[in-house]
């Protein structure tokens, strides 16, 4: 709903928001000029350096590439070329050679805010998002214990994100046991895949209850567009074969 009202006002204001993607120079540099490095930031990894217009220092998070993945600027410094083909010291160029730009006025900062705030949504939309379901209806952590006629765990891996996933791994930790990943194939938006695991005896405690953990994407091989969703907790109770 945000994003929406937002989006209105830069409607009403009449202004046409380019969402452009981060501009790599290539070199010959012109001596003299300043320019700027950022690291790409992505989720997993941090790239640097990545070489970018003077005007670009100051749009952190503007979209970027690294390891093949989205990703956003961060911690940029200014830079003056010492020759075509050379920057100067990074780590010296505290300050601009040149004179500082005049204060952006408040309308047309608060536009680029809003623009930064909807290519950051953009692109968190545009990505999988992996979970795993209970049974519907159910409440956890018992909702998480789907097994078969023969007592297999099974374990739904959904994708509620709006692109493809690509395979990934899924790691289930059971009680007294060492963790375990499980290949799990590519999952189209909206739709899941499920995976049947043994459980192992020794899981069940005195009370013929046993707990484990669910960790979908667990090598983080999917940029996913929530991060924080992935882990769940289980528990079945007596198994008969």
């Amino acid at each position: 709903m945000r994003a929406i009202v937002k989006a209105g006002v830069l409607w009403t204001l009449g202004l046409g928001v380019l969402l452009a993607p981060a501009v790599t120079l290539a070199l010959p540099y012109k001596p003299g000029k300043t320019y700027c490095s950022c690291g790409c930031k992505t989720a997993t990894t941090t790239v640097g350096l990545v070489w970018e217009l003077v005007a670009h220092c100051s749009l952190n998070g503007h979209s970027c590439k690294g390891d093949g993945k989205a990703g956003k600027l961060e911690t940029c410094q200014k830079c003056t070329a010492a020759s075509s083909t050379v920057l100067g010291d990074c780590q010296a160029a505290t300050r601009p050679t040149v004179a500082p730009p005049p204060p952006t006025p408040p309308i047309r900062q608060a536009v680029a805010d809003l623009k930064m705030e909807l290519l950051t949504l953009k692109e968190d939309l545009s990505r999988p998002d992996l979970v795993s379901l209970p049974t519907p209806g159910s409440l956890p952590p018992a909702g998480f214990c789907r097994r078969n006629d023969q007592g297999q765990l099974l374990i739904q891996v959904y994708n509620q994100g709006t692109t493809d996933a690509e395979a990934s791994k899924t790691r289930v930790i059971f009680r007294t046991a060492n963790p375990a990943d499980f290949d799990t194939p590519a999952v189209a938006a909206g739709s899941s895949t499920q995976l049947t695991i043994d459980i192992p005896n020794a899981c069940f405690d005195a009370s013929l209850n046993c707990s484990f953990q669910i960790g979908v994407d667990a090598t983080s091989a999917v940029s996913e567009s929530e991060e924080t969703n992935n882990n769940a907790a289980g528990v079945c109770g007596p198994q008969f074969q």
